[in-house]
């Protein structure tokens, strides 16, 4: 009975630190393809056409948006979907019809960065 109970407890142990490694993974990759599009993208001004507030907001004094955004990438129209997260006291600043800094990935215009005072 002990050696079941052990063996259960190194695969929950062994599950729980794939799970924390993946999402660490991720974390870090996402944030190096932000600072790529931010160094090397195409910055343009952008509209928001949609920006919604997600229901688990986890930050104090934060705001988690979801934002959709139009801009044009050389000569085509583009509509993309952003989260971001912001201070309360900017939140004026991303609400529909108001435009706002992007950077775009030039080979994939839908892979963007809001600049100014949004966190990617």
């Amino acid at each position: 009975m002990a050696n079941f109970a052990m063996w259960g407890l190194i695969v929950a142990i062994t599950v729980i630190t794939v799970v924390v490694i993946i999402g660490i993974r991720n974390s870090i990759v996402s944030a190096r393809i932000n600072e790529a599009i931010k160094k090397e993208g195409t910055e343009t001004s952008a509209l928001i056409v949609d920006a919604s507030q997600h229901r688990n907001q986890n930050a104090e004094g934060r705001l988690s948006l979801n934002l959709t955004i139009e801009f044009t990438a050389g000569t085509e129209k583009v509509v993309a979907r952003k989260d971001v997260v912001v201070k309360i006291f900017d939140a004026d600043e991303f609400k529909p019809g108001q435009r706002v800094t992007i950077r775009y990935k030039n080979d994939d215009p839908s892979q963007i960065v809001v600049l100014g005072n949004a966190s990617n």
